[in-house]
């Protein structure tokens, strides 16, 4: 291998381990913004009145109750429950990847006792480019957890916005609103 071939591939090495970097920041980013995302719901949930209202017409030892007020009583404490569920799975996944191991980095410092070691330019590049290489597939599977992960959590919290507009209409057709 020459010394262009070997500068060649360390500069690639060098853009490929940037451009890993750069991706895992952006999941970063992503995940923070759906993270604030989480919140207005699940406190909108807990401060309707109805939601209380039905877990307690549904835990009351009311004998007078109708039939049809326990069954959307039951109906909304069963969606409520859902609906937290799907927030606390998808906040999880969300804290996991904010959480997730720290990436593999490459210093001047971690490498200054291997220039002196090495030859040639060429050489050196050569065993810099494969640093860079074993980095960046460190990198690469904690980018693509992190990325399985976020799917995961804009998978639950779509589900729960089916969950949240069924919720509604419950609601609307049972009159209780």
């Amino acid at each position: 291998m020459n010394l262009t071939s070997a500068k060649t591939l360390y500069n690639l090495a060098q853009k490929e381990y940037e451009l890993e970097n750069d991706r895992g920041k952006v999941l970063d980013t992503k995940a923070n913004m759906l993270l604030v995302l989480c919140f207005p719901p699940l406190l909108f949930i807990f401060n309707t009145s109805t939601t209380w209202n039905a877990f307690i017409n549904l835990f009351s030892k009311n004998k007078n109750m109708i039939s049809y007020e326990y069954s959307i009583s039951l109906i909304i404490v069963i969606l409520t429950c859902i609906f937290i569920g799907f927030i606390l799975a998808s906040i999880r996944n969300i804290l996991n990847i904010i959480d997730l191991k720290s990436y593999e980095r490459l210093s001047i410092s971690s490498m200054k006792d291997d220039l002196f070691r090495y030859n040639t330019e060429n050489d050196f590049s050569l065993f810099a480019a494969i640093k860079y290489d074993l980095a960046i597939t460190e990198n690469r599977k904690i980018n693509d957890e992190k990325a399985a992960l976020f799917g995961s959590a804009c998978s639950f919290l779509l589900y729960d916005t089916f969950i949240f507009v069924l919720y509604f209409i419950v609601l609307k057709l049972s009159g209780l609103n």
